[in-house]
Formats: C-alpha cells, structure tokens, sequence
C-alpha cells in the first residue's frame, strides 16, 4: 500500500466496503440475468482471494440502510 500512496503522489485514505456474498446473492436476486451470474461469480472469486484486503484504512459493513454506511465513510474522512 506504501508503494501506491508513494505513486498517487497525494494524500490518499482507502476505505474497502464488506458484504457477505449471501447478501450480494439476494441483491442481485432481483435482476437474474446471464450479466448478473457473470458479477455473481466473480463477487465470490473476489471475496475467497482476498483481493483489496490489507490495503484499506478502514473496512466499512456494506450490509445496513446506505445512509449509515455513507455517514460512517463520511465520519471516516472526517467530513461529518
């Protein structure tokens, strides 16, 4: 992570949003389409990688009303 705030050059604070993959399942549950499947697949390839992990500053829950979770990263930032 040290290596990418050196080359961005500037201030940067990095937030990663955490779902559980059976909330993305019901979600996406809503929309079921061959391009759904696709994102599907490739959320839980993600999420048993690991990818984006350990680079963040703070992890924020992305399972509750999108309000709380953009005044969490908001309060994060220092914004609020």
């Amino acid at each position: 992570m040290q290596a990418l705030r050196q080359a961005a050059d500037l201030p940067m604070q990095v937030a990663r949003l955490q779902i559980p993959l059976a909330e993305i399942e019901r979600r996406l549950a809503a929309d079921i389409t061959s391009g759904r499947r696709d994102d599907l697949q490739q959320a839980a390839s993600s999420i048993a990688a690991g990818e984006g992990a350990g680079i963040e500053d703070v992890v924020i829950t992305n399972d509750r009303p999108i309000r709380v979770v953009a005044e969490e990263l908001l309060a994060f930032l220092g914004w609020l």
